[in-house]
């Protein structure tokens, strides 16, 4: 059998010239890094580590896309996601732009978007079996008291058709940065509140049905003991993931 030739995305930060920095809309003024604003990409490599596309998110226009008037001017997108769809598709987030969007890597184009303050610095945004996107909210940008949800956004009229928030203090679920979810084959969803170092699963209705608080924790200078958790992933019995693990 001849072995299957491998072509993998990834994100990459990029340099770009301080002429282009300077017209990058949006953000806190005077909050660049030393080195000023990073470029980003989205990269596919072969199995020898060699580039064979790419695209520069600058390509898109900071005009179009600027970035929130809260956001630190480090990078043009702080983009956290891309997950490789049909068709030479990918879905994408950039966290300080509150942006998903979908890219057709064959016209070069953007095919579809959503953008939403709201939003305020999502992470895990991930395509369901029904066309629709779920994102985890992270709220650090909201308009009122910032709060997470968790968001199931029909891509077809980009309405958000359901939404997971904390249901008696809406401030008892709250990652400001970090997190994630995944719907289960159960129709739950699974939520990695992470600056809590929280797991829980939630049904349809919002009901948690278990949770779990990691126990381990680092100190980081700044922060002292945390036990943050970037993303959290659920693997059936069996799932090939596990073979030979446990």
């Amino acid at each position: 059998m001849t072995p299957r030739f491998l072509v993998l995305p990834y994100l990459a930060y990029t340099e770009i010239d301080p002429e282009v920095q300077a017209s990058i809309k949006g953000g806190v003024p005077g909050s660049e890094t030393e080195a000023g604003i990073c470029g980003e990409a989205v990269r596919e490599v072969d199995e020898a580590g060699t580039v064979v596309w790419e695209r520069h998110l600058m390509e898109f226009g900071s005009g179009r896309f600027p970035l929130h008037r809260n956001a630190n001017r480090w990078s043009t997108g702080h983009t956290n996601t891309i997950i490789p769809l049909k068709d030479g598709k990918y879905l994408i987030s950039c966290k300080v732009l509150n942006l998903v969007f979908i890219l057709d890597r064959q016209p070069d184009e953007i095919a579809w978007h959503f953008q939403d303050d709201e939003m305020g610095g999502q992470h895990d945004a991930q395509m369901l079996d029904n066309g629709n996107v779920l994102v985890f909210a992270n709220g650090a940008y909201a308009s009122d008291l910032h709060h997470c949800q968790v968001w199931e956004i029909d891509s077809a009229t980009n309405d958000i058709v359901w939404r997971y928030k904390g249901k008696d203090n809406p401030q008892s679920f709250h990652s400001p940065h970090v997190g994630g979810c995944q719907r289960l084959a159960s129709g739950n969803t699974l939520i990695c509140e992470g600056a809590k170092g929280c797991i829980f699963e939630v049904t349809p209705e919002g009901e948690i049905a278990r949770e779990y608080v990691c126990l381990h924790f680092n100190e980081v200078d700044g922060f002292g003991k945390i036990n943050w958790l970037f993303r959290a992933l659920h693997y059936a019995k069996g799932s090939p993931e596990l073979r030979g693990r446990i």
